[in-house]
C-alpha cells in the first residue's frame, strides 16, 4: 500500500472516487513518484492538485 497525503477541501469524495484521482495521476505522469494530492470540490466541478517528489537540482546539473 502507498501512503499518499489526501487534502479534501469541500466536498465528501468516496474511496472509489479519491483512488480514480490517483489513478489518473499514476496513468498521466509515470514517471514521476506522487507524494500526496489535494481534492478542491466546488460543485460539480473538482479542482485536483498533485505533489510531486522533486529531483534534486544537483543530479540534474550532472546528468547534463
Amino acid at each position: 500500500m502507498i501512503n499518499l497525503a489526501v487534502n479534501i477541501l469541500g466536498g465528501h469524495p468516496d474511496d472509489g472516487e479519491i483512488k480514480a484521482y490517483i489513478d489518473r495521476a499514476a496513468e498521466k505522469y509515470p514517471y514521476k513518484e506522487l507524494l500526496g494530492i489535494d481534492i478542491n470540490a466546488s460543485g460539480d466541478y473538482v479542482e485536483l492538485t498533485y505533489h510531486w517528489r522533486t529531483v534534486p537540482f544537483e543530479r540534474i546539473k550532472r546528468i547534463k
